[in-house]
């Protein structure tokens, strides 16, 4: 393809006479005489179809051949021929004889197809090679451009496969020039490198469209007419689509996933060929093998009426690695991101290994899902979630205004260090339903024993019936009537009850036990508290996720804000986390007994008994690329991993909860107040 990178191009000629588009005749070989000071010129309309430009100059005859399909459209073609070296740009090549200067003009038109010139003139003499050569307005000297061959007295230009050509119109500010030169000092030929130009600035985003123009050039700046084809090297970079007909542009349709390949640019005329790197940014890249690095903050505040708050601060430090992950959940070709998690708090360093199973669907808009994961704290307790149906994390490509919801479903199976074992089934609407296993070293083992079971209901009811010693204990919760629930606190039943209470219903009606909603708030600049790394983007998309969740059985609320602040080309640089638990019952078990000497092990009382709040901010520092793309872009990701290292210190809170109320059961059982 000819395109038009210099301001101007010169064709110099000499002698004067008028030029006529068309065929033509032969010019008739003459030796030129006088140097003329001015440029002869010659002016025809040209097409698609062709045609030539024609005079004489003191005799000798000049013609300049434009070859059908060279231009798109008809355009008014201009020859100037200078048969002395009275350009502009004087030649004064050393070593070498001037023969002849020209400059064209076609309009300001982009050349497909290189032309022809040939001239008669003076002989070469015996071992001297003919050159043509441009001055160039980026080299400010003049560079070969093709060969030339000398029949009789005309001189013409070969269109050498190795060479660019006269395949620039620069009008009149750059000449071409021919010239004779011992064949033993001829230069050898510039390269020639095919490419291709957007005016989309790389990376682009995925799912966007990119049009794209061939440029070809040698290594002296000096533009190559050719007709490009196109062909991507990776069919994940997205798909091309390709003119066959000037200007020969292609549309590139962007994937829906990160990568990186080539654009390859071909020319069969020449059977020349080029790539072009193409960087395709997801704002969630995942690539197998990279690294990140995060710090950040952590504090769980817990907050008593008629008590001092008590809050405990850390900092944190995360290593995460991507890595393919083996199959989950029966689920295979998922990303793992493995994240070490270091929190310091008073000189005491814990270390909380997580591990989060993500992929993409495969629709429009294509959705960043989590399947699951795992965490294990490095003291024996480990915890592994399942989702019932993947959890969408983000929208791609993001969008401001964007925004879908999450259900409840998860499975979430703990292990500690006793090796005692609970699994929780969660469904869609946030009830639930959980089965404790006590190991055979447990105090609370007795051979044969069922399983604990904690029931949650639809309509707000619920049973704990924890089988320890030997011996049963239930505690139930009714749903809620005229404003009121009622507990009941049993042992070995159906024995009659060792406690009722009657409470005022704390939640709202009808109880809504999980809700989620996610959205994306668009552009923002990232917030101060987000201490990234130097070179990381500060102007970001913003995705704010909240969660409620209600337990009926336990008494508590939890509210959870996750704001996520995601670049393109990054993923999430920072995550701040936000979680408040707010317990209505008293399930510790340090009540005072009653007249009949029972310790109540559910108490309640018209405030909140505890509230305990849990932050969390990481921010990305830095990373480690493995992939090709290293240098355009640092593929950091893995802020996902931040999620579940924050879900399990706050389920950390609950689960110390349930084991609260397991000892106030063991204490009342022990005492045999059931007898």
């Amino acid at each position: 393809m000819y395109r038009r990178l210099l301001p101007g191009l010169f064709i110099g000629l000499v002698a004067t006479l008028c030029a006529c588009g068309g065929g033509g005749g032969g010019p008739v070989p003459q030796t030129i005489a006088t140097p003329a000071a001015t440029p002869a010129t010659a002016t025809s309309s040209i097409g698609p179809s062709g045609g030539t430009l024609s005079l004489t100059v003191n005799g000798n005859a000049v013609q300049m051949s434009v070859p059908a399909g060279a231009v798109i459209t008809s355009t008014t073609w201009t020859l100037s021929v200078y048969p002395a070296d009275t350009t502009s740009k004087p030649f004064a090549k050393r070593r070498a004889t001037f023969l002849l200067a020209f400059t064209v003009s076609d309009g300001a038109l982009a050349l497909y197809k290189p032309l022809t010139l040939s001239f008669t003139g003076p002989s070469v003499a015996s071992g001297n090679a003919i050159r043509l050569a441009m001055y160039g307005a980026t080299s400010g000297t003049y560079n070969d451009v093709d060969t030339a061959s000398e029949s009789g007295t005309t001189i013409t230009n070969q269109n050498a496969a190795a060479y660019v050509g006269i395949s620039t119109v620069t009008g009149s500010a750059d000449p071409y020039a021919f010239y004779s030169i011992a064949a033993s000092s001829a230069a050898t030929p510039a390269p020639i490198a095919l490419g291709a130009t957007s005016t989309t600035t790389q990376p682009f985003a995925i799912q966007s469209s990119v049009a794209l123009a061939a440029t070809g050039a040698d290594a002296n700046g000096n533009a190559y007419a050719f007709v490009p084809s196109f062909a991507l090297s990776n069919t994940t970079l997205g798909t091309l689509s390709l003119q066959v007909a000037p200007p020969y542009l292609a549309t590139l349709t962007t994937g829906g996933m990160s990568a990186t390949g080539n654009l390859v640019v071909s020319d069969s005329v020449k059977n020349l060929s080029g790539n072009v790197k193409i960087d395709v940014a997801s704002q969630r890249p995942a690539t197998s093998g990279d690294t990140y690095n995060y710090t950040g903050t952590w504090s769980q505040t817990f907050a008593r009426s008629g008590q001092p708050d008590s809050t405990t601060s850390a900092t944190l430090a995360e290593a995460v690695t991507v890595t393919p992950a083996p199959t989950f959940n029966s689920v295979s070709g998922l990303d793992d991101f493995h994240a070490v998690d270091v929190s310091t708090a008073n000189l005491t360093t814990t270390t909380l290994t997580t591990d989060e199973y993500d992929g993409f669907s495969g629709t429009s808009p294509i959705q960043f899902l989590t399947y699951g994961n795992a965490s294990n704290d490095g003291e024996g307790n480990t915890s592994v979630s399942t989702f019932a149906t993947p959890q969408v994390l983000d929208q791609l490509p993001e969008s401001s205004g964007a925004s879908w919801t999450n259900n409840g479903a998860v499975t979430i199976a703990d292990t500690d260090a006793s090796t005692e074992t609970s699994t929780q089934t969660y469904l869609a609407n946030g009830i639930y339903n959980e089965s404790i296993t006590y190991p055979a070293s447990s105090i609370y083992y007795a051979s044969g024993a069922p399983p604990s079971t904690i029931v949650e209901n639809a309509d707000s009811s619920g049973t704990i019936t924890l089988n320890i010693y030997g011996e049963a204990l239930v505690v139930t919760n009714s749903a809620p009537s005229a404003g009121a629930i009622t507990l009941n606190e049993y042992v070995n039943p159906p024995a009659s009850s060792l406690d009722t209470t009657t409470i005022a219903t704390w939640f709202s009606i009808p109880a809504a036990f999980y809700s989620e909603s996610d959205s994306n708030a668009g552009t923002t600049p990232l917030p101060g508290s987000c201490k990234t790394g130097s070179s990381i983007p500060t102007t970001v998309n913003k995705l704010v996720q909240t969660i409620s969740r209600l337990d009926t059985v336990f008494g508590y609320t939890d509210a959870e804000e996750i704001d996520s602040y995601v670049a393109t080309g990054y993923g999430a640089v920072c995550s701040v986390m936000t979680d408040t638990l707010t317990q209505y019952y008293n399930i510790e078990g340090d009540m005072a007994p009653t007249t009949q000497g029972f310790a109540p092990i559910i108490t309640w009382a018209s405030a909140p008994y505890q509230i305990t709040t849990t932050t969390q901010m990481l921010a990305l520092q830095s990373g480690t690329v493995t992939g090709t793309d290293a240098a355009h872009r640092l593929q950091a990701s893995a802020m996902h991993s931040a999620r579940v290292a924050f879900e399990a210190r706050v389920r950390a809170v609950r689960l110390v909860t349930q084991r609260n109320m397991l000892r106030a059961a063991a204490n009342t059982i022990q005492k045999g107040v059931h007898q």
